[in-house]
């Protein structure tokens, strides 16, 4: 490969650690020339600034690590959150949905998300089209969106090889169910068309399979076990669950805090540490379970921290969460945090009904359990209270990350774009 582009919806700069962080430096180091074309992450500010944030679509070029990148903000892009924040409106696993003229306004302006959606390609495409230059080899889409831009640029001839990568069950991003509907059915368009599809599930890749009728590729999510590995020497420490990721209405946590009254019961002095950042509004909202649950001395918010930092976060804890609200967003996915928690030796509980459970059902490397209180609860007491269970558990996590670093997962990506590259050789050609 000479020429290679990889798009992707995911802000390279501000929403670190992503299964693209890794494409990136792998793949870059294989090419003699790699270009990144992501969409902005926008924060909140001041209105008349979030205003020309939203209208005046634009980009940015920079280099770094000999890597070419363009930082695009297309139109009616807005940060993550705005139309909860807007509305004032809970998350709707808090139990209390909003008022019904705050469901409205949030049924309003959600369906402005069509417009959007609508207007992502022709804001998107012409800076890809006219600052990335030239004809790639190998265009690597991350998700619908970029995939749609993949599939454009293909057939104007700006890019040869068309890899779909699927990473997530897209749907379930979004709302309302009008769009969800389009959207999975872009989403089969483009499969149906690319010279490749890679899926990083299985439950993924057979919703695959069933929906567009060929065959896709199973490439793991995985983690660089060398950097993980320190962790697995633990210092001295209070009995600790540790999240790490995005804290946002799916991550669960707000039942998680729920369960900590009963599982102090039986281990005293448990602690919760939160790391990472999210939407502000559920933030706020755990923030204010923690003080209702009387649980305030024993949760820990530490913010966003780099990837580099997380072993030693893990060094000072003992369970990995995983556990989900059960909703098809995560039934799908391969969440990085649960291979990283295992390469430090930490037994995970997730969610039943998700691809987690399938990772630590084959790895014997924790506990999948019912999405409610009582059943994490006894879930964590069983880890954390018997320490012949609780061994077994880190043993075999740690042996299951073994066969799941980056470097062997992505050279089987690699294999398969060339064969995907050798598959459009035209017949007899040396």
């Amino acid at each position: 490969m000479n020429r290679l582009l990889i798009l992707t919806v995911i802000d390279i700069e501000k929403q670190p650690n992503n299964r693209d962080h890794h494409l990136i430096p792998y793949f870059s180091a294989r090419c003699r020339e790699t270009v990144v074309a992501y969409k902005r992450k926008l924060a909140p500010g001041p209105p008349l600034r979030m205003i020309k944030d939203m209208l005046v679509p634009s980009s940015r070029c920079f280099v770094r690590d000999g890597v070419r990148y363009l930082d695009i903000n297309p139109l009616l892009n807005h940060y993550p959150g705005l139309s909860r924040d807007l509305t004032k409106a809970r998350p709707v696993i808090s139990g209390a949905g909003p008022k019904p003229w705050r469901s409205r306004l949030l049924s309003m302006v959600t369906s402005l998300a069509l417009l959007k959606d609508a207007l992502f390609i022709p804001s998107f495409l012409p800076h890809c089209l006219f600052r990335a230059g030239g004809r790639f080899d190998v265009c690597v889409a991350i998700g619908p969106r970029a995939g749609l831009v993949a599939y454009l640029m293909k057939l104007l001839g700006r890019v040869r090889c068309l890899v779909y990568e699927d990473v997530d069950y897209e749907p379930g991003l979004v709302v309302p169910r009008v769009r969800q509907l389009l959207l999975a059915k872009l989403e089969t368009y483009l499969m149906k068309r690319a010279d490749l599809v890679v899926s990083v599930g299985r439950s993924l890749a057979q919703l695959r399979r069933r929906e567009s009728g060929r065959e896709v590729s199973i490439v793991s999510n995985g983690v660089n076990v060398d950097a993980f590995s320190p962790a697995r020497e633990r210092s001295s420490h209070a009995p600790t669950l540790v999240y790490s990721g995005n804290v946002t209405y799916w991550s669960g946590l707000d039942v998680v805090i729920s369960a900590l009254p009963e599982i102090a019961r039986s281990i005293p002095q448990v602690r919760l540490t939160i790391i990472g950042g999210g939407i502000a509004s559920y933030l706020n909202h755990l923030k204010a379970l923690v003080t209702k649950e009387g649980v305030g001395d024993r949760v820990t918010f530490l913010g966003t921290r780099s990837n580099d930092s997380l072993p030693a976060a893990f060094k000072q804890a003992d369970v990995g969460l995983a556990f989900f609200v059960p909703m098809d967003l995560r039934r799908y996915a391969v969440p990085l945090k649960v291979f990283e928690y295992i390469a430090a030796g930490l037994p995970v509980i997730g969610t039943k009904g998700s691809e987690t459970e399938t990772i630590l059902t084959e790895g014997r490397c924790g506990i999948a359990v019912d999405y409610d209180a009582v059943s994490f609860a006894a879930a964590a007491k069983a880890l954390l209270g018997d320490p012949d269970v609780y061994r077994e558990y880190s043993r075999n996590a740690v042996a299951h990350s073994e066969g799941l670093d980056w470097s062997v997962l992505l050279e089987k990506e690699e294999r398969l774009i060339r064969g995907a590259l050798r598959a459009l050789e035209p017949r007899g050609a040396a």
